[in-house]
């Protein structure tokens, strides 16, 4: 594959390896899950290097405005992912809860169903844990502002899917849910 701004992917089954040509290290990121050390700089000369290409982005009055455009998206979509988070937590909890106290007779179309929703709902939150992943980018990004910049409108809609893909995933689980609590009901009254 071309190297894209001093990093190079090569796409395994169950690896990703990410290099960084510029101080020739290699990071290896497992299952697809980015490397935590990416962006992050360990000396005065990396950091000071760092600044000055953003500086030079800077400069730019129409290209700092969309980078800045473009954060603020990626920033709502975080927000978003992390409130889905929540709801997703609380809601897990509570299937856990209400599985935990079905009495022996209840049907097993609810004990089913609840695992179903459940199973449904953690399939909506998983996705998301990526997507709050901080990555931070790095010098050599800013080396090629517009591919940055393009780079950042794909992690945008890359995200924008998931987030959508997530609430649709946990609506669907809550129906199931809901399904689930009038069998349960209905059955303790016949």
């Amino acid at each position: 594959m071309q190297p894209e701004h001093g990093v190079e992917q090569i796409k395994g089954s169950e690896a990703r390896i990410l290099s960084h040509h510029s101080r020739g290290k290699r990071l290896l990121s497992i299952f697809g899950l980015p490397s935590t050390s990416v962006g992050l700089h360990k000396t005065p000369e990396e950091r000071a290097e760092h600044l000055q290409s953003i500086q030079r982005l800077i400069r730019d009055p129409d290209r700092w405005t969309l980078h800045g455009w473009l954060h603020q998206n990626l920033s709502i979509l975080d927000d978003k992912a992390n409130a889905i988070l929540a709801v997703n937590s609380i809601t897990l909890a509570t299937f856990t809860i209400f599985y935990a106290n079905l009495s022996q007779s209840s049907p097993t179309a609810v004990k089913i169903g609840l695992l179903a929703a459940f199973l449904l709902l953690v399939w909506s939150t998983v996705p998301l844990a990526r997507l709050v992943f901080v990555y931070w980018s790095t010098t050599h990004d800013f080396d090629a502002p517009e591919q940055m910049l393009n780079d950042l409108l794909r992690v945008r809609d890359e995200r924008s899917k998931i987030v959508r893909a997530s609430i649709l995933k946990g609506a669907a689980a809550f129906c199931l849910y809901a399904i689930v609590i009038i069998i349960d009901v209905l059955s303790k009254l016949v």
